[in-house]
């Protein structure tokens, strides 16, 4: 069978842009283009020999950074790139209008489907194949169900009548984010509808949700961002466990339903040997006590009671160590790792669980720093073989970049002047200054790139 729908790549430009691009050479001499890391687009370019490129997390950024002036043109295809647009538009559920600008993210939310007690759980997008699905008219759900038409799409006006709908028997599921069905469930005492999954991110990316600041207060959003990225994790810890209810949240299952493979690989290995990093509060490291400790040891507890199996921590060691060991099957996977794309080259990954912006320390006596680009010709340490790493040498190659083995390492090179520069995520710089009592630094700015992270696995699958 041939291809169904035609797809082109094509560069796009704002609308009140004066670029006139005839070929690929004109293309190669704006200041900037916005690509996707490790797209088929952003590799052929470089194969063209493009080394304007600004690589981006997501498809999602791309509008953005064209709609900010932060790149002159966006790689996108033809089909995507409408939905890409909309999407990079939206805050919570809604378009926003274009004199309105977003700060960073301040939390994620996972998509969730609610249906009566007895209806059938869902652990994968074809699950719902044939299903009436509600979904609010206007919402950006309603976008991703056009990717399924096998999925029956039922507009509801609100999301009171998405309840109502699953309870008269309209539809079978309402599909919304997962902080409000969970709060609803609670709140009103709900006994006859339940959370009936945990939608993916690939088919149904959560919501960002941010602040939104009207255009003409332009030194607004800078501000509320500084104010964001100075958050302490355990400040933002409690505000989401102030208003996101995990025990109505969570789906409540006992066990994942798994196919029969899945089950024999799970019987064939009842115990999987985990690799992780030893210095990365809060979300893995060691202490004077035996043993991993962090955040990801919490999602390895979790899943262990839903899948049956046990986690096996490996010996501590440095980090470097510990992906040499998963990539040459030492060790079986990975508890939380950012990707990139070197490290894609060896390993799969799991949806990212943790996320966490990276950012810019400097000392004290240093001004605020607008971009990545004011740090040309300072010494910038970062840590080796990091994803931060990763992309400063792709996206940022004028820079002086100084590896260490740790964040600690990489505070104290800044703290005595080795360094003008550290970046890193914020959660881990935040907890490893409190823990050494480092005073004289600061977050000093904020740069487009997060720690997305993840759980990795080998390419090659075990046998058994």
């Amino acid at each position: 069978m041939g291809p169904l729908i035609p797809e082109k790549l094509v560069l796009f430009a704002r609308k009140d842009s004066a670029l006139v691009i005839n070929s690929l050479e004109d293309a190669k001499k704006v200041s900037g283009i916005a690509t996707v890391t490790g797209y088929a687009s952003e590799r052929l370019l470089r194969q063209q020999g493009f080394s304007n490129l600004v690589s981006q997390r997501s498809q999602l950024q791309g509008p953005d950074a064209l709609k900010f002036g932060r790149v002159d043109l966006w790689i996108s295809s033809n089909i995507s790139m409408r939905q890409s647009a909309l999407e990079a538009n939206v805050n919570s559920t809604r378009r926003l209008p274009d004199s309105i600008v977003r700060t960073i993210p301040v939390v994620k939310i996972p998509n969730t489907l609610v249906a009566k007690i007895n209806t059938p759980e869902i652990t994968r997008t074809a699950d719902l194949f044939g299903s009436k699905v509600a979904v609010v008219k206007g919402f950006s759900q309603a976008q991703y169900l056009d990717k399924f038409p096998r999925i029956e799409k039922v507009y509801v006006d609100n999301i009171e009548e998405g309840f109502d709908a699953v309870r008269m028997g309209r539809v079978e599921y309402f599909l919304n984010n997962l902080a409000n069905a969970g709060y609803v469930l609670k709140k009103t005492f709900a006994t006859d509808l339940r959370l009936a999954g945990i939608l993916s991110y690939a088919d149904f990316p959560p919501l960002n949700l941010s602040f939104g600041i009207h255009a003409k207060d332009s030194e607004l959003p800078g501000i509320i961002n500084k104010a964001l990225a100075a958050f302490p994790i355990q400040t933002l810890s409690r505000l989401r466990d102030k208003w996101l209810d995990d025990d109505s949240a969570l789906v409540r299952i006992n066990r994942v339903k798994l196919t029969q493979d899945e089950q024999a690989f799970i019987d064939a290995h009842p115990v999987l040997q985990v690799a992780y990093d030893i210095d990365w509060p809060p979300v893995a490291f060691v202490d004077k006590d035996p043993g991993m400790k962090g955040m990801a040891v919490d999602y390895l507890n979790k899943i262990s009671e839903l899948l049956g199996v046990e986690f096996k921590p490996g010996p501590p060691q440095s980090w470097k160590n510990m992906l040499h060991a998963v990539e040459s099957g030492e060790l079986d996977f990975f508890s939380a790792i950012s990707s990139s794309s070197r490290i894609r080259k060896n390993l799969d990954f799991t949806e990212s669980y943790l996320s966490f912006p990276i950012v810019i320390l400097t000392g004290k006596e240093v001004p605020y720093i607008g971009s990545l680009s004011d740090l040309k010709n300072k010494p910038v340490a970062v840590v080796d073989g990091y994803a931060s790493h990763d992309q400063l040498i792709e996206n940022h190659s004028d820079l002086t970049l100084l590896p260490v083995q740790n964040v600690k390492q990489g505070l104290m090179n800044v703290s005595t002047g080795k360094a003008f520069a550290f970046v890193g995520s914020l959660a881990a710089i935040n907890h490893v200054m409190s823990r050494e009592r480092i005073t004289n630094l600061k977050i000093s700015g904020e740069t487009d790139y997060s720690f997305d992270i993840s759980m990795g696995f080998i390419k090659i699958i075990h046998s058994y």
